[in-house]
């Protein structure tokens, strides 16, 4: 059975450098994925849940993952 996100985060292996491939094979496709409110292109969010309903948002920028919010 494939891990949370908010487990892998605690964990420490959801972090930033890793790429969205690495992301998206480690916990699976997010919810939904957006443009980020960034000034950079290239920048995505991705938007993933926890078991308590919150949610995981993780940045994205020229396919690496730039930081993480819970």
């Amino acid at each position: 059975m494939a891990e949370t996100a908010a487990s892998l985060l605690s964990s420490g292996v959801l972090q930033p450098g890793m790429t969205a491939e690495e992301l998206v094979k480690l916990i699976g496709p997010p919810l939904r994925t957006s443009p980020s409110t960034s000034d950079e292109k290239g920048s995505e969010q991705y938007v993933y849940s926890d078991d308590k309903g919150w949610f995981i948002f993780v940045y994205v920028t020229d396919g690496k993952v730039t930081s993480i919010n819970h």
